[in-house]
């Protein structure tokens, strides 16, 4: 069984999974403006447990950023400059 710290709904996960094998599982967060706000990195770990009791994780970190920039350049041309 694997557990999302952020409490997502994982998929593509199988029931079983071969010695050595490894799958990808998918999970999605929609960043809130707290989360925003807070301007802290937003921290996932992923947790799985198997059958035997044997445990392991996986930790992804990342930072929000508090200060992202947008420019407009805005020109005006004249009629009268076209005909020159």
């Amino acid at each position: 069984m694997v557990t999302d710290s952020q409490g997502n709904i994982l998929s593509g996960g199988s029931a079983t999974l071969a010695v050595g094998a490894s799958e990808t599982l998918t999970g999605i967060h929609t960043v809130t403006q707290a989360e925003i706000d807070a301007g802290t990195a937003i921290v996932n770990t992923a947790s799985v447990t198997d059958n035997q009791g044997v445990t392991g994780t996986s930790t992804v970190t990342t930072a929000i950023d508090q200060d992202p920039a947008l420019t407009i350049v805005k020109e005006l041309h004249h009629e009268s400059d076209r005909q020159r």
